[in-house]
């Protein structure tokens, strides 16, 4: 009985929403660190992903997802910038939109760290300088914190 009280204290500590200003400081500060380490998206993968579905669309809506899918890239490429913008909506009261773009902004620089490592290991060099530089700039410290932003916000 004393197991299930704990497990669901647990529970409600971790999905306990924070205050909005806390939410809106640690987002900025995670998104000037990925701005700072260069951590940015991989647009090219975007594309690829809009040449692979765009055939299971009606012809007609075509240029309104590659119009969509446009602007998504534009945003994903930023990176640290696009995090910082979603820190500035979480701070207006703005939660949905904020953690989209913080989302948005974090998952496209985790991508892009990937990418980067696969192509490293693909053309035979050494993935681990890749990684090295990499959470040398604190790369995964700022995801840490943008995934912290999108369970707390």
């Amino acid at each position: 009985m004393a197991r299930a009280g704990l497990l669901r204290r647990a529970r409600k500590a971790i999905t306990r929403r924070a205050p909005r200003r806390q939410v809106a400081r640690v987002a900025f500060v995670a998104g000037l660190i990925l701005l700072l380490a260069g951590a940015t998206g991989n647009a090219v993968f975007y594309v690829y992903l809009l040449h692979l579905v765009a055939p299971y669309f009606p012809a007609d809506l075509v240029p309104l997802l590659g119009f969509t899918a446009g602007i998504l890239v534009l945003l994903a490429s930023l990176g640290g910038i696009t995090v910082i913008l979603g820190a500035w909506l979480l701070s207006k009261g703005k939660r949905l939109p904020g953690k989209f773009a913080v989302s948005l902004g974090a998952g496209s620089s985790l991508l892009g760290l990937i990418v980067q490592l696969v192509l490293v290991a693909y053309q035979g060099g050494n993935p681990l300088q890749v990684a090295q530089h990499a959470l040398s700039g604190l790369t995964a410290v700022a995801l840490v914190m943008c995934f912290w932003v999108e369970l707390k916000g």
